[in-house]
Parts: C-alpha cells; structure tokens; sequence
C-alpha cells in the first residue's frame, strides 16, 4: 500500500514538473532579455551592433538649475525597415553629479511599431544580446 501511495505521489509530482517546464523557461528568457536591456548603453549597443545609420544627440534644458537632460538616438536597419533607440542621460538620485545612461523607448522610424517587451527588443534587433 506504502509503494502505491509513493508511485502516486512520484506521478503527480512527475506531471506537475512536466506541465510547468514551459511556463519556466519562458521565465528564464524573459529574465535574460530583461537583463541584457537593462544594462544597455549606447557604447555597448555600438559595441554589439556596430555603426548606426543615424546617431543624434542632443542636450536639453531641465527645470533644476544648471541640470540638462542628454539624449541619444541610435538608428539601425532590421528585417522589417529601420529600428530607433532612445537613450536618456540620467542622474541616479536628485542633485547628484553621477549620471547613466538608460534605454528609454525603441520603436520603428516612423514611430508607428513600439517595442514594449525586453523580447520583442531583442526579436527586432538580435544583436543587442551580443556574439553568440
């Protein structure tokens, strides 16, 4: 009776780990796309995807005194048409002198496709993941 109870409990086991596999790895690319976009700067997107067709930046003025707001647009060819990153130039707490670079937005060049989800970033320009 003991064996039964455990080959039961062993099979439902079994079928609960089979049935969350999927849902698991979609977790685990997920996590590293986010990852990888997270960490993204317009070096490295250079560094990985090499020259852009378009590189703009521009500074703009804030209402904190002698603060601007640095902005950086990385444009590149894809398989559907052209691909725009927006980069902010951000201080990492009010005042502060230490700035980063963050992804702001990214979306095709007439602004019609957004990339909202880490993997359609990734999907729209592979080579931001970096060499494989």
């Amino acid at each position: 009776m003991l064996k039964i109870a455990g080959g039961v409990f062993l099979g439902i086991l079994g079928f609960f780990i089979v049935l969350n596999i999927p849902n698991w790895l979609a977790e685990s690319r997920e996590d590293s796309a986010r990852s990888v976009i997270f960490h993204l700067t317009p070096d490295a997107v250079i560094a990985h995807c090499g020259k852009p067709i378009s590189d703009q930046s521009e500074t703009l003025p804030t209402n904190t005194p002698n603060d601007l707001l640095l902005t950086r647009d990385l444009s590149y060819k894809n398989d559907v048409g052209t691909v725009v990153l927006h980069f902010l130039n951000v201080s990492k707490e009010a005042g502060s002198k230490e700035r980063f670079w963050s992804m702001n937005s990214m979306e095709d060049s007439l602004g019609v496709i957004r990339y909202d989800t880490y993997e359609s970033k990734l999907n729209a320009l592979p080579c931001l993941a970096g060499p494989k």
